[in-house]
């Protein structure tokens, strides 16, 4: 099954991607973080903005009834990041183990479907 990604921008840097989320509940701010962990290996993190502490977090649960798009989302921007900065490697893994078993899956299916 193919979905669509949101449509997302990027810092002047380039190490930062944000879209919204915008289904059942609302709309969302959220955003894609690449940070350097050593020799071309960068940690990406998943985050929401939280209006109450107006920053980006990563352990919240918006359950917006889009999570296949908001995957979608992320892996176009992990491939326009690779495209970009194609000696990079990417990082990741989730806050929870669910969550990483989360991505592991969405990996697997975009990867190999």
């Amino acid at each position: 099954m193919h979905y669509e990604a949101y449509t997302f921008s990027r810092n002047e840097q380039n190490n930062s991607f944000h879209f919204q989320s915008t289904v059942k509940r609302g709309t969302f701010e959220k955003a894609v973080a690449f940070s350097l962990i050593t020799d071309n290996i960068y940690n990406l993190a998943l985050l929401d903005f939280d209006p109450l502490t107006q920053d980006y977090v990563d352990d919240s649960v918006t359950d917006n009834g889009d999570m296949p798009e908001i995957l979608a989302t992320v892996m176009r921007i992990m491939i326009e990041f690779l495209n970009d900065y194609p000696d990079r490697r990417i990082f990741l893994t989730g806050n929870t183990s669910s969550r990483t078993r989360l991505y592991q899956i969405a990996i697997t299916k975009f990867y190999f479907h």
